[in-house]
């Protein structure tokens, strides 16, 4: 199966980039795909951390996300914060069995 990106591909790259940009609260963003099963298209994105995203995630629904963490390194005399980046992949109990299968 061949997935359409053009069709929303600026909303695509800008959910990405809000996430990704030290300047935008942004911390997470879910994919999923539009009644043709082939189009790919921004389900959400929000600045309520992993509970907030985890609540946009539906059963019968098959999801693309990732949200963003700090990795926070405390030496002592020095803290490091980094952001690292959680892909996931989101196939819901309700997922009909041959919609799993794509």
């Amino acid at each position: 199966m061949a997935v359409n990106l053009d069709v929303n591909f600026d909303a695509l790259r800008a959910a990405w980039g809000d996430v990704t940009s030290r300047q935008n609260a942004t911390n997470w963003t879910i994919f999923n795909f539009e009644a043709n099963g082939k189009t790919l298209k921004v389900k959400g994105q929000g600045e309520g951390g992993f509970s907030e995203m985890a609540g946009q995630l539906d059963e019968a629904e098959v999801s693309f996300g990732a949200f963003l963490i700090k990795g926070i390194d405390d030496r002592g005399s020095t803290v490091s914060e980094r952001d690292k980046y959680v892909a996931f992949t989101w196939i819901g109990e309700n997922v009909p069995v041959m919609k799993k299968a794509r």
